[in-house]
């Protein structure tokens, strides 16, 4: 019984609606589909889909047509848009009525990251994943590969790589391959991208939800957070097409740069000194200045000293910024005169 209610929400999904012969023709045909059987071979698993929006008439489309192509039988997928005053919210409104797996909600919200939070509340499925409306999955039969690569194992958080569109990512060319396995010192340099990570339902509830205060970077902080309370399980897929064009690829986040280091410090009891820091020299330093000059905390003290001790040449870089900044000041008025 529950092998046929998949068949036909399948057929629903893809061809129509109940009615219709070519629904019940194509649905029996999929009883023969190599690709769903191994489904019913292991427990079952339903992925939630959430796309956070915001004046995205542009590239919502692609994003829904992207999603609803996926081979994998039991998924949904939420679209969390923030009351756009474009046409993103008629557009989803009437792909919804020919797509029963998709599901719109629409209200103004606080940035991306509430809106995301939003999509935790709203989703039921067993992993969760957030693909933004200009991004795409790498193929159609993704969330399938994830399925079979997992059988019957349940990690907290499941994480492939992307492919960079666009501008690229540091050290990324456009078009190539981001991400590859992490440890905690990777994770301390970089972020996974959050097109490319499944979080479970168990973690969700571990990690609670996105800190809004963050503009851009309240994934990072996130995946620091789940890391720290659950196991992590990299499979070597590319998950989506990341579109690197988009605000947030590129933006700095200054709350996010001076808290990091203490977010790090409650989350795995590491000070800015343990080795794990050693290539993160520059972060720091520009940390430590950022909590000095616009928090006037004098603690940012420790941060520069902390980067000076990882690299010799970070030191370097910072008495010659200083030497210069003397040598500035004492020329002015001999100049002035």
């Amino acid at each position: 019984m529950r092998k046929r209610m998949i068949y036909d929400n399948i057929c629903r999904r893809d061809f129509g609606k109940d009615g219709d012969f070519s629904v019940r023709k194509r649905s029996r045909a999929l009883a023969k589909d190599p690709l769903i059987e191994p489904y019913f071979d292991t427990d079952p698993m339903k992925i939630s889909v959430i796309t956070p929006t915001f004046e995205a008439e542009e590239h919502i489309l692609g994003c829904i047509e992207s999603v609803a192509a996926q081979t994998f039988p039991d998924f949904e997928h939420l679209i969390m848009d923030g009351a756009s005053p474009d046409g993103t919210a008629d557009l989803v409104r009437q792909a919804c009525q020919r797509l029963p797996h998709l599901k719109l909600f629409s209200e103004k919200d606080r940035g991306i990251y509430d809106a995301m939070n939003k999509g935790f509340s709203q989703a039921d499925g067993d992993y969760i994943i957030f693909i933004g409306a200009d991004d795409r999955f790498y193929n159609t039969s993704v969330l399938h590969r994830v399925f079979l690569e997992l059988g019957d194992e349940r990690p907290d958080v499941v994480y492939g790589s992307v492919l960079a569109g666009g501008n690229g990512l540091p050290g990324i060319p456009d078009g190539g391959i981001y991400g590859g396995e992490f440890d905690l010192p990777k994770l301390l340099h970089k972020n996974i991208c959050h097109q490319a990570i499944f979080y479970s339902r168990a973690i969700i509830i571990k990690a609670g939800t996105y800190n809004i205060l963050y503009r851009y970077f309240a994934d990072w902080d996130y995946n620091l957070r789940c890391y720290s309370l659950g196991n992590f399980k990299y499979i070597d897929i590319v998950i989506a097409r990341y579109n690197t064009t988009g605000r947030s690829a590129g933006g700095l986040d200054l709350a996010f740069s001076a808290s990091f280091f203490e977010e790090v410090r409650g989350y795995f009891g590491l000070s800015v000194f343990n080795r794990h820091y050693r290539n993160s020299a520059e972060y720091i330093g520009f940390a430590g200045k950022l909590r000095i000059r616009n928090m006037r905390d004098p603690g940012g003290l420790i941060y520069l000293v902390a980067a000076c001790w990882h690299s010799p040449g970070y030191l370097f870089d910072l008495l010659t910024s200083v030497f210069e900044k003397i040598i500035g000041r004492r020329r002015k008025p001999a100049e002035i005169s």
